[in-house]
């Protein structure tokens, strides 16, 4: 969490040096900006992993801070429907104790396998 923290309070420093510089008019259009707001793109995936990394981006700091809220938006509806899903797989109940003997559509057996049990029941009966 302290990781996070110091990520998150990097990136409003970042973002408040670029307002500052777009305020104050030092740094123009597709100069020294646009590195620094692919910075806080940068950063901002890195201090919201809730977040889908991919929705978030902008061409200002506004932009961008509104994309994190909606990629983390984004990022809770997909975690709560596969946690739902999740929820109602249930994994297959196994009877207690020895296994029996699973049932055999004798419709289905090739004839050798047939002659070969039908041969194996008369040895045991006879």
């Amino acid at each position: 969490m302290g990781k996070r923290k110091g990520v998150i309070e990097l990136v409003e420093q970042v973002a408040d040096d670029i307002v500052t510089e777009q305020v104050d008019g030092g740094i123009e259009a597709g100069g020294g900006v646009a590195g620094n707001i692919e910075l806080v793109r940068e950063l901002a995936r890195r201090a919201y992993p809730d977040a889908i990394p991919e929705l978030i981006g902008g061409e200002s700091v506004e932009d961008v801070m509104a994309s994190v809220e909606q990629a983390r938006a984004a990022f809770a509806r997909v975690f709560a429907e596969v946690s739902e899903r999740q929820a109602v797989v249930r994994p297959p109940v196994v009877p207690a104790g020895g296994s029996q003997a699973p049932v055999v559509d004798a419709d289905r057996l090739p004839a050798a396998e047939k002659l070969r049990r039908g041969v194996g029941a008369r040895r045991q009966s006879g």
